[in-house]
């Protein structure tokens, strides 16, 4: 599609979004072009951009069917284009959601705009990439429910299946933000019960009922007060330090799992280093730790030290001939 023709599809697309019911004699003559030209820019629109472009009989003049749609306009290059295409594959954090139709649909836009000589073919980035999707199945509707009563800052009553019990119990909170981390949906809120803060899996939400109270955020609210997004994501705990002994070979892999910005590394004069770090987390830092075996000495916090030593109890009573 040469210069000219997109100017003109631009054109089209700001009066359709303007509501201005633009006629293929006004287009045609405000570009000196004929109306068989504006026909084949129309066609062009709607068969091969997808815009929902209809003819309005009463107006005279065409308009788009879908209110607050846009045509989408940008040049890209092949890094953007390849960025583009990557996000698109990788945006595990939208699938079971509502919104992923309409992500695909925005993607049908987008990548429709980019020449064919730039857009990477499906197959080809399939046969160099493997996506490992670990995505937590959730119910799309109760997805939207909360995030519905979030947007509009009313308390929800939901009832939720509990970890590791086969029982359920019914709550009313206040949903503060929706939260995705390592490929689950989480809520956090609080808690009218306990008075407290907490963040409740949504896969694992069985109903819920929008009250009709609304909630007020705590001032100066920070959804990065209540979270460890390099731990995890349990809540109502205060900060500790941990220290870690470990080799120097492993401080790279290591670094890529705590906060950089709260964190230290001392040299012992030996082969290992000290690796110090604050974090909320209690359960998720076990779990961490129990990842990385003899790896990793812990020298402080005692309780971690202790709680260690209970679950290796655990497994050698267990597993012991």
């Amino acid at each position: 599609m040469g210069k000219n023709a997109m100017e003109r599809i631009l054109f089209i697309d700001m009066m359709l979004r303007k509501e201005g019911y633009p006629k293929k004699k006004y287009i045609s003559e405000h570009f000196e072009v004929s109306t068989k030209t504006i026909e084949r820019d129309i066609e062009y629109m709607k068969y091969r951009l997808g815009a929902p472009i209809t003819y309005n009989r009463v107006r005279g003049g065409y308009e788009y069917e879908e209110i607050g749609y846009f045509l989408p306009s940008f040049h890209v290059g092949q890094d953007e284009a390849l960025a583009l295409f990557i996000s698109h594959y990788l945006g595990n954090a939208w699938k079971g959601t509502p919104l992923a139709s309409t992500a695909e649909k925005l993607w049908n836009q987008f990548s429709s705009m980019i020449g064919e000589d730039i857009i990477m073919d499906v197959s080809l980035f399939n046969e160099t990439v493997f996506l490992v999707d670990q995505s937590v199945e959730i119910n799309t509707s109760i997805w939207l429910n909360v995030f519905v009563a979030a947007r509009s800052k009313h308390k929800i009553a939901i009832t939720f299946r509990t970890a590791g019990y086969d029982t359920s119990l019914t709550r009313v909170i206040h949903p503060y933000r929706l939260i995705h981390h390592k490929n689950n949906w989480y809520v956090l809120s609080f808690d009218e019960s306990s008075k407290k803060v907490y963040t409740y899996s949504i896969s694992r939400i069985e109903k819920v009922v929008e009250q009709k109270e609304t909630f007020s955020l705590p001032p100066n609210f920070d959804a990065k007060d209540y979270i460890d997004p390099y731990s995890g994501l349990a809540t109502g705990g205060e900060s500790y330090t941990v220290v870690l002994l470990t080799n120097k070979k492993l401080v790279t892999v290591l670094s890529e799992h705590i906060p950089s910005q709260n964190s230290t590394i001392e040299n012992t004069g030996d082969e290992n280093v000290l690796i110090s770090f604050t974090t909320t987390q209690k359960d998720e830092l076990l779990y961490w730790l129990l990842q990385w075996g003899s790896n990793i000495e812990v020298i402080e916090p005692m309780w971690v030290k202790e709680k260690l030593y209970k679950i290796g109890e655990y497994f050698i009573t267990r597993y012991k001939d």
